[in-house]
């Protein structure tokens, strides 16, 4: 299933294509999670919070590194 515009991924400056679509999909995989439909199905804040800030770390870690 296609959720994302390719053109979102047109990346000029340089920066890994690959590492951006992993962190974009990590993205987007969390949001689908957070929008079941059964309350249970969903995940826990707590744990949304842990991905969302490990979804940011790999994000610095790699426009650091020029990604």
């Amino acid at each position: 299933m296609e959720v994302m515009d390719d053109g979102l991924l047109g990346i000029e400056d340089g920066r890994d294509v690959t590492v951006v679509q992993t962190i974009l999909s990590s993205i987007l995989e969390l949001g689908l999670r957070c929008s079941e439909e059964l309350p249970d199905e969903r995940p826990e804040i707590k744990d949304v919070v842990a991905k969302v800030n490990k979804i940011k770390l790999a994000l610095l870690g790699n426009r650091n590194r020029g990604v």
